[in-house]
């Protein structure tokens, strides 16, 4: 029954709601295989370096995008056990080279599907379930190299025209100190002359619930570079123009996971060995 298929996914070990594991110690596993099999990457925030944190987030969203693109997520069925399974490339590689891919049994739910307890597969897995694994693809997340790049001839554009003030107060609450709208406007004039002498220096990310990209842009409120930003300020690209519309302000945490989606980043401000060593200090 409907109840019975609710009780048991709410009972579950859950990611964004799309997928969901029997119970944690399955998704853990699942976690520390792809960290172990994967090319090096730091995917954790905790200083112990165990939560897997980013990585969870990763390939949370990672599932998340690609159900927003056809053909993307392919469907086969398991022989031994009759099940519909469904799977994914999670645009991650081998150390030895070749894609990581991901399947799990196809769990239809209301008007959709969930994935439940997905585990990594092998290519000739993949075959035997009626799955051509050179037809699983990665996500894409822009059609034109300009799409990521931050260009900082833009003009910012807020919701009243000339205020700042709606960006101060949707910033992230975990963000303690005071701003006040001059040191943000320093802050952002100072990133814009950076961004000039390094066009990576604003970082692209991916915005699951909208679909699209956004930029983060770095926030120095004293207009002194340091190694780690004070927070850092999220873009829309406009849609009316060659504009940009400040958002909010978000911190290193939640900046690198989004930023992660697209790329790994490899900007000295959104770094996670010295992230992880302010998380220590904080």
């Amino acid at each position: 029954s409907d109840f019975e298929l609710k009780k048991k996914i709410v009972s579950s070990y859950q990611w964004g709601k799309k997928i969901f594991f029997t119970n944690k110690r399955s998704a853990r596993k699942l976690l520390e295989k792809v960290k172990d099999r994967a090319t090096p990457e730091q995917w954790s925030w905790d200083k112990n370096g165990e939560s897997l944190d980013i990585l969870q987030s990763y390939l949370t969203y990672t599932f998340i995008k690609l159900l927003n693109e056809k053909n993307k997520i392919l469907e086969g069925e398991n022989k031994t056990t009759g099940k519909k399974i469904v799977a994914f490339n999670t645009n991650l590689m081998y150390k030895r080279i070749g894609d990581i891919y991901i399947a799990g049994e196809k769990f239809e739910y209301k008007k959709g599907y969930l994935l439940k307890d997905p585990d990594i597969i092998k290519v000739e897995d993949l075959t035997l379930c009626g799955i051509n694994p050179g037809s699983l693809l990665p996500p894409t997340y822009f059609e034109k190299i300009t799409d990521i790049i931050f260009d900082p001839k833009r003009e910012f554009i807020y919701d009243e025209v000339g205020k700042t003030e709606h960006v101060l107060t949707r910033k992230d609450e975990r963000i303690d100190k005071q701003i006040t709208v001059g040191e943000l406007q320093i802050a952002i004039n100072f990133a814009k002359e950076m961004a000039k002498r390094n066009y990576k220096y604003v970082v692209p990310m991916y915005y699951p619930e909208k679909n699209r990209i956004q930029l983060l842009m770095p926030l120095y409120f004293k207009g002194e570079y340091t190694d780690e930003p004070d927070g850092v300020l999220i873009l829309t690209p406009s849609s009316k123009g060659p504009y940009y519309r400040p958002e909010t302000i978000i911190g290193l945490r939640e900046a690198y996971m989004d930023a992660r989606l697209i790329s790994k980043p490899d900007n000295a401000w959104l770094e996670p060995i010295s992230l992880r060593r302010k998380e220590n200090k904080d």
